[in-house]
């Protein structure tokens, strides 16, 4: 039997005392993933996760009773994105060992394929296994079993996509809007979403240089790959301009605001393009929500500039 710390119930229990047949099952899904769990640098995740963490430990008697469910592979919190998480995963697995933590799981559903060889599942086993394994070791020699003599270029290319994630998925000071999801952001404070902004525009840069570095003809898996890249770099570009539409229609910059419309609804587009050519009807099933939201929440945008 299980006791859920999720969202509103990650405070450890204060009435109650856990029976010896129970366990915590600890799904910090609010968290932010731009930072190890436990970094001071992120209070998001150093207050409002580690230390709920550590008292469930205390709460149960020790950690080995709280079993960690992450969210490395969910390709439903990050939308169509697929994070590699290259520092933040092993980072996070050697803190929860120190705590004592002896289960680990990471949620792998998607709205849609993985084409190609999927690196998130592959490094989350590889780091389970050894929390201190080299992360740019390990991507070199995943690319070089992957991509045979195109590996230098697509290790590029994820290094540039790790850079662009790590601005994206910082989540700041943005309060989380009731009922929706961590990356709808919000304006709420102001300042917060105009600094998310520039954030946005830096993680573009590194976005479109990893589009520009993939080799037109790869190698080995390159060409699955490559088709994986599209929808990920296409979904990335329409979070990322849509940001920076929401707040350059707030400053009343609404000439800016409209440039970067257009490019999120390109990118909603391309993405929409991608869901029709490869999803099967269950994915689909899965995913016309998730682009209604999108939609919805652009189109809610472009109304503060009409």
């Amino acid at each position: 039997m299980a006791h859920l710390a999720y969202h509103d119930t990650i405070e450890p229990p204060a009435a109650v005392q856990p029976a010896p047949n129970v366990v915590a099952l600890y799904a910090p899904r609010p968290r932010s993933y731009a930072f190890p769990i436990d970094d001071p640098a992120c209070p998001r995740n150093a207050i409002g996760h580690w230390q709920p963490f550590l008292g469930l430990g205390k709460t149960f008697g020790n950690a080995s009773r709280v079993h960690v469910f992450e969210y490395y592979s969910d390709a439903i919190l990050y939308r169509w994105l697929a994070p590699l998480n290259l520092h933040v995963l092993p980072a996070d697995l050697r803190s929860y060992a120190r705590a004592g933590v002896t289960t680990i799981e990471d949620l792998a559903v998607t709205p849609r394929p993985w084409p190609g060889p999927v690196w998130h599942a592959w490094w989350f086993a590889r780091a389970a296994w050894d929390p201190e394994a080299d992360p740019a070791l390990a991507l070199r020699s995943f690319c070089e079993s992957a991509f045979g003599t195109d590996a230098a270029a697509f290790e590029h290319v994820y290094l540039a996509m790790e850079d662009g994630y790590r601005l994206l998925l910082d989540l700041g000071e943005l309060q989380q809007i009731p009922r929706h999801d961590i990356l709808d952001f919000s304006s709420t404070p102001r300042e917060a979403l105009a600094a998310k902004a520039v954030q946005m525009e830096a993680a573009l840069d590194r976005f479109h240089d990893a589009a520009r570095s993939i080799p037109l003809a790869p190698a080995g898996m390159g060409l699955a790959t490559r088709d994986e890249l599209a929808i990920v770099i296409s979904y990335a570009t329409h979070l990322a301009s849509r940001v920076i539409a929401w707040d350059a229609a707030l400053a009343g910059n609404h000439a800016r605001a409209r440039v970067a419309l257009a490019d999120a609804w390109t990118a909603l587009r391309a993405t929409e393009d991608w869901c029709h050519r490869h999803l099967t009807p269950a994915y689909a099933n899965l995913a016309a929500n998730m682009l209604r939201a999108a939609r919805y929440h652009t189109g809610t945008i472009e109304a503060l500039v009409v």
